[in-house]
């Protein structure tokens, strides 16, 4: 006998139907699976056999070939597990469900024949929803995650037993877990949609003593969308900033929400007990980071820190001390929000929209703004120099910072917390979602030439200032771009419609970094 069962499998960050076709027949028993498998999925056969046993059915005596098609693509991973079962079951009669072409079915099976989570499952329900699917069987782990894809009737299981049970009683019309079974599983879909404890309402900005204008600056970027980077002595408040910094961040749109969780779900990261994820990330890296942690690779492709830092920030502390080769991968990434990843057998371009912040120290002893350096100029460019001139200029704000002063440190009042600022920063987006909603762009630091032409309109006076900024302090053509883009921000913060001097003479303080930086 034939059956044909539909499953979901993962081609670097994207999803592809896959037909599992088993069939049986007559003679010496033998158990084959075809259709570029790689080594777990040949193993499944081992896994398969045995939770079949042990679920109580008899395994078929008979030659059993099991297809994958297509053909061509390879197939990673234990998900198939499940599938493959119900594949043999079917063939043999257990099974039989008048909708099963209908059902997306996913899983990895222990031998006791109970169901284990698989990673990707909001990836490859959306292709499977995309593709017609009415009904998704799960392991219940992914309960909570598949619940997103509301074009599908959700049914979790434990084991291959529950999940023919479940097979054997649907029809086209049944309803799945999003609509008719939350009794039984608890609420998962209110759980899933609600927001879980903000880590960084623990780290507040009521919390930072002095450094009133790093603050400031940190508004701006988080207005604008704005790359960061803040260099100054060890101890002066840098890597609590960064830290903290999400939490002035709007919180994540139901879209944006979607592409975090596929990419955590992706890497086999998400809680078993999160629905969507509703906060933005915050990726905290170190010096001894290494290449593929950063950007990610392997087979299968599992996604790096900077595709982990997706619509949230990507902190890179310490950035001197990294090798000069890693903080020249940031290159594309910070230009493009995106990361261009070839292997062996693929190429795939792995989402990088993060805000990127930076903090590292300007000299060897750390006090070049302290005036105490005792550091020579050759010294102090060969330190800021591992940051290349390239990278420098692609990040828009500079921050030079000093350490805070005792009546800062003593002082009682109380400084901003980070949800005031956070309702600032939310109303600035909302005025630039407004302007760019037939766009692409999404905030300033992302709007094109032409758009820069169309909506950063300069005033004669602010004209003149950055003209003379460009002449004296040497701005790039990408400095340049960048000044205006923050003038517009800043524009943005106080509600008016040109750029006035004012603007242009706040920006182009947020760049007095170039000047220090080794030209390549």
């Amino acid at each position: 006998m034939l059956s044909k069962i539909i499953t979901y499998g993962i081609w670097g960050t994207k999803s592809f139907k896959i037909d599992l076709e088993t069939n049986i027949s007559r003679g010496i028993p033998e158990f084959n699976v075809v259709g570029q498998g790689d080594v777990s999925i040949k193993e499944a056969r081992v896994r398969v056999r045995t939770a079949i046993n042990n679920s109580g059915y008899k395994f078929p005596n008979g030659r059993i070939a099991v297809n994958l098609a297509p053909a061509g693509l390879r197939k990673e991973g234990a998900f198939l597990d499940l599938p493959m079962a119900v594949g043999i079951l079917a063939a043999g009669g257990e099974v039989k469900c008048s909708c099963i072409n209908k059902c997306a079915i996913i899983g990895e099976l222990s031998l006791n024949g109970s169901v284990r989570p698989s990673v990707g499952v909001l990836i490859r329900l959306a292709q499977a929803a995309k593709d017609g699917a009415l009904h998704a069987i799960i392991p219940c782990e992914n309960a909570n995650e598949a619940l997103n894809v509301k074009e599908l009737n959700i049914f979790p299981v434990r084991s291959l037993k529950e999940a023919v049970s479940i097979l054997n009683s649907i029809t086209v019309k049944t309803q799945g877990m999003n609509r008719g079974c939350l009794d039984k599983w608890g609420n998962m879909e209110a759980q899933s949609n609600e927001d879980k404890i903000r880590n960084d309402e623990l780290l507040d900005f009521s919390d930072v003593k002095g450094q009133y204008q790093a603050k400031r600056a940190m508004e701006i970027a988080a207005c604008g969308g704005h790359n960061i980077i803040m260099v100054g002595a060890a101890g002066c408040g840098k890597t609590m900033l960064g830290k903290r910094f999400t939490g002035i961040l709007p919180p994540l749109s139901v879209g944006e929400a979607y592409e975090v969780t596929g990419v955590y779900s992706l890497a086999g990261m998400l809680p078993s007990d999160y629905g969507l994820m509703r906060t933005r990330p915050l990726r905290l890296i170190s010096p001894g980071i290494t290449r593929s942690a950063l950007i990610g690779g392997g087979r299968p492709l599992i996604p790096g820190e900077i595709s982990l830092a997706h619509k949230g920030v990507l902190f890179m502390d310490e950035m001197t001390e990294y090798d000069s080769s890693l903080i020249q991968l940031l290159r594309r990434p910070l230009e493009q929000k995106n990361m261009l990843i070839s292997r062996l057998g693929y190429t795939e371009n792995l989402p990088t929209d993060f805000i990127f912040i930076g903090a590292a120290n300007p000299c060897r002893c750390g006090k070049l703004f302290e005036g105490t350096c005792k550091c020579t100029p050759l010294q102090i460019k060969s330190t800021l120099s591992k940051i290349s001139k390239p990278v420098f200029d692609r990040i828009d704000i500079h921050i030079p910072m000093k350490r805070v002063p005792f009546k800062d440190i003593d002082e009682d009042g109380n400084n901003e917390s980070s949800a005031v600022i956070r309702s600032r920063v939310v109303k600035v987006r909302e005025l630039q979602s407004a302007r760019y909603k037939n766009c692409d762009t999404r905030t300033n630091s992302s709007m094109t030439l032409r758009e820069r032409e169309k909506y950063c309109i300069l005033s004669k006076d602010g004209k003149l200032l950055l003209q003379k900024a460009t002449d004296c302090m040497g701005f790039s053509a990408r400095a340049y771009d960048k000044v205006l883009k923050i003038a517009r921000t800043i524009a943005d913060m106080d509600f008016e419609e040109s750029i006035k001097e004012a603007h242009i003479a706040e920006a182009i303080s947020y760049r007095t970094l170039d000047s220090v930086m080794e030209d390549e």
